[in-house]
């Protein structure tokens, strides 16, 4: 019999658990549980992506219908807001490579583009940490660093808050963003996991996130990521993060 797995960590857990010891969900039934999925082999990791630099990243292009974490899409063309890049009907994901939810190209052309200017951040938040700390550091989009999050927990959990559904990690990116821009950030985006035997931590996207960029490549949903100093990310299409242990 197949061992039961959080539906949205893909943390194992007993068939009697009522909720995940790893991200925390309710697991009330079989909805809220799946089979264990298989470990994926290393990819390669380019650490000279530039956190800031969009046009590095995986072309739609070069995308099959078969890669799209999220089928369903409705067909037809359809257009990423935020890097103008077109799909055929053929692309079955709903999301660009760069994060972004695809919307239909009249429908694109209305909106109005996102403001470029996120809130201020309490200037706690930006300290420097000290050296030898590892860290998540989350980058404006003229690279300046908006926040230091030590990562000194086994887990940390990346999202937004959202006090009526319960939701409140530990790095909350709706606090650093503006709320245009949070709301392409899922409440469970991801997770950080440390090895307390290794001192190593990796990256796991939740299931159904709205698009997680690791390097050069879309990570795939609750595929873990080894993080080495200066790994970066890009989380909605939107928000910038680096891996860096202080120096």
């Amino acid at each position: 019999m197949a061992a039961l797995a959080c539906v949205v960590c893909g943390e194992p857990h007993a068939a009697e658990s009522k909720s995940c010891s790893l991200c925390g969900t309710s697991i009330s039934n079989e909805a809220n549980s799946t089979t264990v999925p298989a470990s994926p082999a290393e990819g390669p990791f380019d650490a000279a992506l530039d956190p800031a630099d969009s046009s590095s990243a995986v072309s739609p292009q070069s995308v099959s219908a078969e890669e799209g974490p999220r089928a369903g899409a409705a067909s037809g063309s359809r257009v990423c807001p935020d890097c103008d890049m077109t799909y055929g009907s053929e692309y079955a994901d709903s999301f660009c490579v760069c994060g972004a939810e695809l919307q239909a190209r009249d429908l694109a052309s209305s909106n109005p583009p996102i403001p470029a200017n996120p809130p201020a951040v309490a200037p706690a938040l930006a300290q420097r940490p000290p050296a030898g700390s590892p860290c998540l550091v989350v980058y404006s989009k003229d690279r300046q660093p908006l926040c230091y999050h030590v990562l000194n927990k086994d887990v940390v959990m990346i999202g937004r808050s959202d006090p009526v559904r319960g939701d409140f990690p530990d790095l909350d990116l709706a606090e650093l963003v503006a709320p245009e821009e949070a709301r392409r950030i899922s409440r469970k985006h991801a997770i950080v996991l440390r090895s307390r035997e290794s001192q190593s931590f990796v990256l796991r996207p939740l299931a159904k996130n709205t698009g997680t960029q690791f390097e050069r490549v879309l990570a795939a949903d609750l595929v873990d990521y080894p993080l080495i100093d200066g790994s970066r990310l890009v989380l909605g299409g939107i928000v910038r993060i680096k891996f860096e242990i202080m120096k």
